[in-house]
């Protein structure tokens, strides 16, 4: 048999035996577990014989399983006509570059820095330096020459074995055999990649690679580019392979971010249930891996919050609940989960005109049944009780904000500093509502009431002294006199106002009811009434000019009237 065709036998036979493992997983359209050969090379370069070498290169350039055997046979195909042309060479430098140059002028025909897949290469001529050195690489194992990948941060190329001495190759070009000495690759490189040529002993961070991790470079580099173009899901399956064949901390990375972008992809499209069979088939797979079950861990919860957010709040506890009995959240987060539903639901109900923190309330007290004494819970309870009697009592229903702040005070729902603050302003807000009526003694009533309850409390000191100050005013203006003096006697007033203002008010007093009786004809019972006033307000220069100013007009009328003897009289009374 020919070497060619047991080679082709011996490919096809490892086709068949993995094939059925590439099919389509029913149960998700984009996950599927590591395949057989992955997990084979993933032992070591051992297993890594030419016929995986190649067949892994098909399928991490995402080959469908059914075409494989097409590439392989134009793999074989070019092997084969390679060695009719070549193989009696010796296995000398000459020979390693006379392939490169051969690969340029038969397969390798145009450079495109995405172009990673060998399907790619193969069909159509287009490559990079990761594709062109697989194929090279492939080259070097037909005609046994010893070589290894070279990787930096951003290149790749292959260092091969010949004649005793290592070869840098730059397969990117037909120069690139030990290119440092080649001007004629420097040109070649710029104007085809157009980046500027950087010879391969130059790179600080230039590392030797295992075939595995070199096979793992066509996954990465078409990892890299699905996740630039947002397919997510197209990036899984290379993603799992990826972690599999490598199985180091950049690979793991890799991956679990790609589930975290599959899942918020998911969710932006509120397919949650497909979101999370990729999260449990991850965690199931890579079962060793706590970074997985994270993933799955956030991802639920940021379903839950999501339906939160939409006002979906059963269907939010409802998605944890179940996520909690599943064991795929802790019940911590499931708590934290309600208490979040709970907050955001009450705050909705609030803001609701026809329920407003009544509602918020409900909502609450419920969170209270289930969750215990939670602290946010409660101040939140705090919060939307105190809303609840000022909201009340701004609707004009005091006496129900009363009856509803006595209830939050003995069912701790307000502290007691709370409730005197409350107290303070619902009676002002009562004695506010009399006064609008010009029921000022009700005003009173309920400001009096309120510091008999409380004790000494400056606001409603200041609102007594107002409507007593507003009653009395009104008393005198009725002509109500005698009420009027009655009332500004009287301890109320003597505790309530301010000295100065009682004493303004006496003045206005005796100045209004003397200007009444004046106005009557009643002039001895007018000046008698100012002479009480100023021997009440000693001092006082207001009273005293109104009393000069009368006697003065008097006076004048007495004068005129050529009533000397009454004018001597009111003078000697005036100087008395």
């Amino acid at each position: 048999m020919e070497q060619g065709t047991a080679r082709k036998i011996v490919i096809t036979v490892m086709f068949l035996l993995v094939s059925p493992l590439l099919a389509d997983n029913p149960e998700s359209a984009f996950w599927q577990e590591p395949s057989p050969i992955t997990v084979e090379l993933s032992r070591g370069d051992a297993a890594v014989t030419p016929g995986r070498f190649i067949l892994a290169a098909l399928l991490y350039s995402g080959v469908a399983h059914g075409d494989i055997p097409r590439y392989q046979d134009q793999i074989h195909s070019l092997l084969d006509r390679l060695t009719e042309a070549y193989g009696d060479r010796p296995r000398d430098a000459r020979l390693a570059e006379a392939l490169l140059e051969e690969l340029h002028r038969s397969v390798l025909t145009r450079y495109r820095e995405t172009a990673t897949e060998l399907d790619l290469l193969i069909d159509d001529g287009l490559f990079n330096c990761v594709s062109s050195s697989i194929l090279y690489a492939i080259v070097l194992d037909a005609f046994g020459f010893p070589f290894s990948a070279v990787r930096t941060s951003d290149h790749a190329f292959i260092k091969v074995l010949a004649g005793g001495t290592y070869y840098d190759v730059e397969t990117t070009s037909r120069y690139g055999f030990d290119p440092g000495r080649k001007k004629e690759f420097r040109d070649e490189f710029g104007s085809m990649t157009g980046f500027v040529y950087t010879p391969p002993s130059n790179y600080s961070d230039r590392i030797d690679i295992s075939r595995t991790e070199f096979l793992s470079l066509i996954l990465q580099n078409r990892i890299t580019i699905f996740m630039q173009h947002k397919q997510y899901e197209h990036a899984l399956a290379p993603g799992i392979e990826f972690f599999t064949l490598r199985g180091d901390k950049e690979s793991l990375e890799m991956l679990v971010g790609i589930v975290q972008r599959v899942g918020l992809s998911a969710l932006e499209r509120k397919q949650y249930a497909q979101g999370l069979l990729i999260m449990d088939r991850a965690v199931s797979t890579f079962r060793d891996f706590e970074q997985f079950e994270e993933t799955r861990r956030q991802y639920i919860l940021d379903w839950s919050r999501r339906l939160v957010d939409a006002g979906s709040y059963e269907e939010a506890a409802s998605s944890a609940r179940t996520a909690l009995t599943a064991g795929k959240i802790p019940e911590e987060d499931y708590r934290r989960l309600l208490i979040f539903r709970f907050h955001r639901e009450a705050e909705a109900v609030s803001r609701d005109t026809r329920r407003g923190p009544g509602a918020a309330l409900d909502i609450l007290a419920r969170a209270r049944r289930e969750l215990g004494g939670e602290e946010s819970l409660l101040e939140a309870e705090h919060v939307y009780a105190r809303n609840f009697v000022l909201t009340t009592a701004e609707q004009g229903d005091v006496e129900k904000a009363f009856s509803l702040l006595n209830l939050f005070t003995s069912d701790g729902r307000l502290t007691q500093d709370s409730f005197r603050e409350l107290y303070v302003f619902l009676t002002l807000k009562k004695a506010e509502s009399s006064a609008r009526r010009h029921d000022y003694l009700e005003a009173i009533q309920a400001i009096e009431e309120g510091l008999s309850l409380l004790g000494e409390e400056k606001k409603l000191h200041e609102g007594l002294a107002v409507y007593m100050h507003n009653y009395a005013l009104r008393l005198i203006e009725e002509k109500r006199f005698s009420d009027a003096k009655t009332f500004l006697d009287g301890e109320r007033c003597r505790t309530a106002l301010d000295p100065a203002d009682r004493g303004e008010l006496i003045r206005y007093y005796y100045q209004s009811a003397a200007d009444a009786l004046f106005g009557a004809g009643k002039t001895d019972a007018a000046l008698e009434l100012l002479e009480t006033g100023m021997r009440e307000l000693p001092g006082d220069r207001a009273l005293l000019k109104v009393y000069e100013v009368k006697i003065h007009n008097l006076l004048v009328d007495l004068v005129r009237g050529k009533e000397f003897d009454r004018a001597h009289d009111l003078v000697r009374r005036g100087l008395t």
